[in-house]
């Protein structure tokens, strides 16, 4: 059995001077109300840490052009791995992109289609459509057209929320409208004659992945990797419990290739589904800070009495 994470004396943000063992080739999930310092162990201290001693193995000329890490405020950690984080920042890509170019499902279809096709049409470049031989030659591969005179359709003097589409569907106050209002993508109270480029695009060709979406890619991505630490931040965000057991038969399978997942979560489902939780609170901010349950769900739901285990026992 594989040593655990040991963090001795950590004091990062609200933490109290906690020191606690982290179970290594398990799934751990952290949990915990809202500003417990769940994010200060496994990111500002698990990560960080794992990152800043990675970093330390080049030389001086690389490490003057990577990230900078500070040394988490702990008395010691260590038996740490390299880490994998799993958030939900956005993908890299282009107009191009898709989840199979991403996660290289695309590559692998390819050349499954030139190889057994019947009857053959030409090798796995003539299946992209990056390439003239595949690519369709009214859109040139990006999987739309418009035909469209935009001055038609939106008032460009007017803001989103002034209602600047000219489409009966996407009138202020209607169902569409309510729909398509996403401040946290663009300015609804900016007129559209002065939004960026990419605020207009985001409108006009479609909203971006959702954190949770990017999450389930990259873990395709790193789902054939070993050893390491991975890292995930609610990867079970919207999802319906089907799809949820299919998440966690991922991240068993991390198990199984000799890694450790670590994973901050509020679905009751994937706490189940834990090899261990560890619970931190009891409350938010200053009132937070302190590990008051380490074991299995199970025993949470037995013995816990943290705010975590009587909402588990629901």
């Amino acid at each position: 059995m594989s040593e655990p994470i040991i963090i001795r004396g950590l004091k990062q943000n609200n933490l109290k001077n906690i020191s606690l063992d982290i179970p290594k080739n398990k799934i751990v999930v952290f949990t915990g109300v809202s500003g417990s310092g769940k994010s200060s162990i496994v990111f500002d201290t698990v990560a960080a840490e794992s990152q800043r001693q990675m970093n330390e193995t080049y030389s001086a000329w690389v490490r003057g052009r990577l990230p900078k890490y500070e040394k988490p405020n702990a008395e010691l950690i260590d038996n740490l791995n390299s880490s994998v984080i799993i958030d939900q920042s956005r993908l890299g890509g282009n107009a191009r992109s898709t989840v199979g170019t991403i996660s290289d499902m695309y590559s692998l279809l390819r050349l499954l289609f030139s190889r057994i096709g019947t009857p053959s049409v030409g090798p796995a470049s003539f299946f992209s459509f990056n390439n003239p031989n595949g690519m369709c030659p009214t859109c040139a591969g990006i999987g739309k057209i418009m035909d469209l005179d935009i001055t038609n359709v939106i008032e460009s003097e007017k803001t989103y929320d002034e209602g600047f589409f000219n489409l009966p569907a996407f009138r202020k106050g209607n169902y569409y409208w309510k729909v398509y209002r996403r401040p946290e993508y663009f300015r609804t109270d900016v007129k559209w004659c002065d939004l960026t480029e990419e605020e207009q695009n985001i409108l006009l060709y479609g909203s971006r992945t959702k954190g949770g979406e990017r999450q389930r890619v990259k873990l395709a991505q790193n789902i054939k990797k070993k050893g390491n630490i991975y890292i995930l931040d609610e990867p079970t965000t919207g999802l319906h419990i089907a799809d949820i057991e299919k998440v966690v038969d991922i991240l068993e399978s991390f198990v199984d290739r000799g890694n450790t997942v670590i994973v901050i979560e509020h679905n009751t489902d994937v706490m189940k589904l834990a090899d261990y939780i560890i619970d931190i609170g009891p409350d938010g901010g200053t009132k937070g800070g302190q590990v008051v349950f380490i074991g299995t769900p199970r025993e949470m739901i037995d013995i816990g009495e943290t705010i975590t285990a009587k909402y588990l026992r629901k």
